[in-house]
């Protein structure tokens, strides 16, 4: 950053809702630092983003969502603990916590939560997923 920076002056940032750095006019200044920034696109009003520093987050944020082995000893646990039959998966079926449930593409998997009346997270050997249920 410069130290001609002020509110008012024009600055490259981030817009979360053009998804793009585009040029923005400064609004608030925190320090020598932009802190409030004005879309010149969407005109919308959002904290300064440094493009350079967004665009190297969402890489590393990419990178650390890929599924750990743990998922799998999780249901490895999770489906030794059940003592019930599998019940076949109908999203109009009602599921609760710890029910086994046979799914037609992800196999057998074991509910963790109920999420709300209509949804529910279940544990697959091979992954989490949200399912809908009692509809």
């Amino acid at each position: 950053m410069s130290e001609s920076l002020s509110a008012g002056k024009e600055v490259l940032s981030y817009c979360n809702s053009c998804k793009a750095s585009l040029a923005h006019i400064i609004e608030v200044m925190k320090g020598n630092v932009p802190h409030k920034v004005k879309c010149k696109t969407c005109k919308k009003t959002h904290v300064y983003k440094d493009p350079s520093k967004v665009n190297a987050t969402k890489t590393r944020a990419r990178r650390t969502t890929k599924k750990s082995k743990s998922t799998v000893l999780s249901w490895s646990e999770a489906i030794a603990k059940v003592k019930t039959p599998a019940k076949k998966y109908s999203p109009k079926e009602t599921f609760l916590e710890g029910d086994l449930i046979d799914h037609p593409t992800f196999g057998k998997g074991v509910v963790e939560k109920n999420l709300d009346n209509t949804k529910i997270v279940v544990i697959f050997e091979n992954d989490l997923k949200t399912l809908v249920h009692g509809r």
